[in-house]
């Protein structure tokens, strides 16, 4: 150890590496379901975080999630595809809307 160290160090550090994909391959196995990451990602869902917006007379932190659709334009009406995104964000906006 102390004739080479650099050497040792750099084994110590592929050795960690190693592990840490290895640790990080067998949590992925056993807590992602792929097929819901998969759909998340195709629907365009990406991670929630703390946004700014304006609320009444000031800024105010509000949890976001960002959501992206889109449509072809030539099957559905654009007019129809803005109703329906207005209605959307309103129903998730307000989740207890889905009850009424």
């Amino acid at each position: 150890w102390r004739a080479d160290p650099r050497h040792w160090q750099e084994r110590a550090r592929a050795i960690e590496d190693r592990l840490a994909d290895a640790l990080h391959q067998r949590l992925t196995e056993r807590f992602v379901d792929r097929r819901a990451a998969a759909l998340a990602r195709k629907l365009g869902v990406s991670r929630a975080a703390i946004r700014p917006v304006w609320q009444h007379d000031a800024f105010a932190p509000r949890q976001l999630l960002p959501l992206c659709l889109s449509y072809d334009h030539r099957a559905i009406n654009g007019a129809d595809g803005a109703r329906f995104m207005t209605f959307l964000v309103t129903v998730l906006a307000d989740i207890r809307r889905l009850l009424m």
